[in-house]
């Protein structure tokens, strides 16, 4: 999320916990119940989305607050109308997606615009190889920049040239292909593209700290999916498809 947009999702919300304050000063228990949810609800999923961390930091006070001021209000008034959970609200569906990130034990989170998380906080496992990659003697291996400059000489990958053998799944072969046809007929870059991190004219670089990352479309988000260069299939298309 932007920085305007953080800035003006904050506003937004602390209208809400104004009217929170007005309907309690009011003794109008019920709609101060339901506002101070809502700022709270609105208040949490800033704390999560911004890429601004004073403004995560801010909502992640102002959503206590908010919970303590309708906790209070629980104590004065027993009989409060229930909440109806609102499935489309911001929250709720930040909070479907966060709940979704974890596939086979292994966490993808959510991708983040303007920052990597620390090395100490990813899941850097790799799934384990087929039968037929072991017996090929596949290995994980580390994004290599020299060996990048040393296959730039090198004729480029064709689609026809994606064989399904040591990776034995058909869909990913499919994508490998489709990927490098459309990139040789549109210069498309599809996954040079989604990389990461990048320079400013948007290519992959060498990470400073050795992770290296890419941002998929998964599970009805974005996601950042770590340690992909060391995935050979994967270092074949850093080598191939730009």
């Amino acid at each position: 999320m932007s920085l305007p947009n953080s800035r003006h999702n904050l506003n937004e919300a602390e209208k809400i916990y104004s009217k929170a304050t007005k309907a309690e000063i009011e003794r109008d228990f019920d709609r101060a119940f339901q506002l101070y949810i809502k700022a709270a609800e609105e208040y949490l999923h800033l704390s999560r989305s911004s890429s601004d961390n004073s403004v995560r930091e801010t909502c992640k006070s102002e959503a206590g607050k908010a919970l303590e001021r309708a906790e209070k209000i629980k104590i004065v008034k027993r009989d409060l109308t229930p909440i109806v959970t609102n499935h489309f609200a911001k929250g709720e569906q930040l909070r479907i997606l966060q709940d979704s990130s974890v596939v086979n034990g292994i966490v993808y989170p959510l991708w983040t615009p303007g920052g990597f998380a620390s090395p100490a906080s990813i899941d850097i496992s790799q799934p384990p190889f087929s039968p037929v990659q072991v017996q090929n003697a596949a290995v994980w291996q580390k994004y290599s920049h020299e060996r990048y400059i040393e296959k730039e000489t090198e004729a480029p990958l064709l689609s026809h040239d994606i064989v399904q053998h040591v990776v034995s799944d058909c869909s990913v072969c499919a994508s490998v292909a489709v990927c490098i046809e459309h990139n040789h007929r549109f210069n498309s870059k599809l996954v040079m593209s989604a990389l990461h991190p990048q320079d400013a004219e948007g290519n992959p670089v060498s990470s400073e700290n050795g992770r290296h990352y890419v941002r998929v479309l998964f599970n009805g988000a974005f996601r950042r999916v770590s340690e992909l260069a060391d995935i050979n299939v994967a270092r074949l298309l850093v080598l191939f498809l730009k």
